[in-house]
């Protein structure tokens, strides 16, 4: 393999990580600004089964707890996330139990 052709990889290969770290850090930052306190009135699962849930009349993807708790949301329970935090509470409609992420 020729100069050229191992440093265009690495070049493309750490542009790949640079944006790879962007977005990350960018919908981290979008999911710890939620605030939201109030009963899931619909949920949508995207293609990667990540929760959308909509409360108070507003979508929210629901993306860092753990695939377990995502599961365990379902249309009527509240949930309640508060700003600057990744915790989550989820109150179950039928039975009151509470579960939080983890």
């Amino acid at each position: 393999m020729g100069q050229k052709k191992i440093i265009s990889y690495f070049v493309i290969g750490v542009l790949f990580y640079i944006g790879a770290f962007f977005l990350f850090f960018r919908s981290d930052r979008i999911e710890k600004n939620y605030q939201f306190d109030g009963v899931v009135q619909k949920i949508r699962y995207s293609d990667k089964h990540t929760p959308k849930v909509l409360i108070n009349g507003e979508f929210y993807a629901v993306t860092f707890p753990n695939e377990d708790f995502q599961k365990k949301i379902e249309q009527g329970d509240s949930l309640i996330k508060k700003k600057n935090s990744r915790a989550y509470k989820l109150i179950k409609r039928r039975t009151g139990e509470v579960i939080f992420s983890r």
